[in-house]
């Protein structure tokens, strides 16, 4: 379920009255109380004069135009499964979980991936002698195209799973082959923007995937309904 309301229109979408705000033509207290009952994830677009209402559990992104909305039913799931997390710890006190909230989110609403063959950054570790090639918990084991068409230009959809490469020094790995190398990743949640979970322990975070200097590339997930 998802709630979109031009700013100009909300007195006309919502008729409730003895809430601030009312008077001033801010909706923010009404709508944050609305999220409250309805146990549903309060956002808000400024830029866009909007304010969304998205299910903890899968409600998907603004219904229209759009160019970063989810597509797809389960990847609505993944996309809200994700902004429930935001602000919140994941494995606190551990390091480089960034797979692992990825992992978990997918898990969380019924999809379990491999540990790809081929990696994205395959010929970089091949090249360089990176050990492991990869393994369940690094940042590229699902960069392959046994999860879905693997992008390296265009415009992420939410519900993609995006790879950085170079963002920060991985222990023991030949610093000739960090610029080209997986380490981080995490999940489009609108166009845009990403929800990861940073390689050092700090809460979940929603941000612009342009934090991260090279995108090296996503991947579209193939559901299996």
């Amino acid at each position: 379920m998802l709630l979109v309301c031009p700013a100009k229109d909300w007195k006309s979408a919502v008729e409730l009255k003895g809430y601030p705000g009312l008077d001033t033509g801010d909706p923010t207290p009404l709508i944050k109380h609305i999220a409250r009952q309805l146990g549903l994830v309060y956002r808000v677009n400024p830029q866009a004069h909007k304010f969304y209402l998205d299910l903890p559990r899968g409600g998907g992104r603004e219904i229209g135009t759009n160019p970063g909305r989810a597509v797809n039913v389960r990847a609505n799931q993944v996309v809200g499964a994700a902004l429930n997390w935001v602000g919140r710890d994941f494995a606190p006190g551990e390091p480089a979980m960034c797979m692992g909230f990825v992992r978990h989110i997918f898990e969380s609403v019924g999809v379990n991936f491999p540990i790809v063959k081929h990696p994205y950054d395959e010929p970089v570790c091949n090249k360089y002698d990176v050990v492991p090639l990869t393994a369940f918990y690094l940042a590229n084991s699902l960069s392959g195209e046994e999860i879905g068409k693997v992008f390296t230009s265009g415009k992420p959809r939410a519900g993609d799973i995006l790879f950085w490469a170079g963002t920060y020094f991985p222990d023991g790995v030949d610093p000739r082959a960090v610029p080209n190398l997986i380490t981080h990743v995490g999940i489009c949640s609108d166009a845009g923007l990403c929800v990861d979970r940073s390689t050092s322990s700090h809460p979940v975070t929603e941000r612009p995937i342009s934090t991260f200097s090279k995108l090296a590339c996503y991947v579209r997930p193939n559901y299996k309904e």
